[in-house]
């Protein structure tokens, strides 16, 4: 599988590709820059930001090591945007984006077996560089260097309409999670049994005492 690799960044918003909104990643390790991804064949006009609409973190422990997969579900003013070349066009409204890494930056990331559905089981369907889509059912991410980190877009049927409730399986531990809103600038400077409404830190952290952390013990 083509992989790409990126720096963690704990920037609010986030910069994607247009196209990667709903199909893969953003990269901008190695010193080189959004405009640079992919082979440095895209310029630097047909980079996005955008902001999720809600948040959940799943922390798998596997041979004793975290690691950390985030979902960000895109708002649809930004779902609107996809190019009706990308093979997720007509899929929605949800999409989201998925990130997998070490919970420490610092760590090799090992190669992973993924299932993404909805809480009925309808199986999410990921975009991928070659512009082809897979259902995201017993989805093979290779293993990784320290310092790295695996981005990928995807969508669920439209049938699912809008929905933060999903099932997530790692190498066949399966959880049943539920993406919080994420905070405004207000809540997130208030501590988490402070807010008013429960919502998601941006970008989402693991904490055991928030509602939006998710724990899977696998190894």
């Amino acid at each position: 599988m083509t992989r790409k690799l990126i720096l963690r960044s704990p920037r609010r918003r986030l910069g994607v590709w247009l196209t990667a909104v709903t199909t893969v990643a953003l990269c901008v390790s190695c010193g080189s820059s959004p405009s640079t991804a992919r082979g440095g064949s895209a310029s630097s006009d047909e980079v996005s930001f955008w902001d999720p609409a809600s948040s959940v973190v799943v922390r798998a422990v596997i041979g004793g090591r975290s690691f950390d997969l985030s979902l960000d579900r895109i708002l649809p003013s930004d779902v609107r945007r996809t190019p009706a070349s990308s093979c997720l066009h007509g899929l929605g409204p949800n999409q989201y984006s998925l990130n997998w890494a070490a919970a420490d930056g610092n760590t090799r990331v090992p190669k992973i077996a993924l299932t993404l559905a909805a809480a009925d089981g309808a199986p999410m369907t990921m975009g991928f560089p070659d512009g082809k889509c897979r259902l995201a059912k017993n989805l093979k991410i290779d293993a990784m260097p320290a310092g790295t980190e695996y981005t990928i877009g995807g969508a669920l049927p439209r049938r699912e309409g809008v929905t933060d409730a999903l099932r997530i399986t790692i190498n066949s531990h399966a959880t049943a999670v539920h993406l919080r809103p994420v905070c405004t600038d207000a809540e997130t400077a208030l501590d988490y049994d402070q807010r008013p409404v429960p919502c998601a830190d941006n970008p989402a952290q693991y904490d055991a005492a928030n509602g939006y952390s998710f724990l899977l013990t696998i190894s």
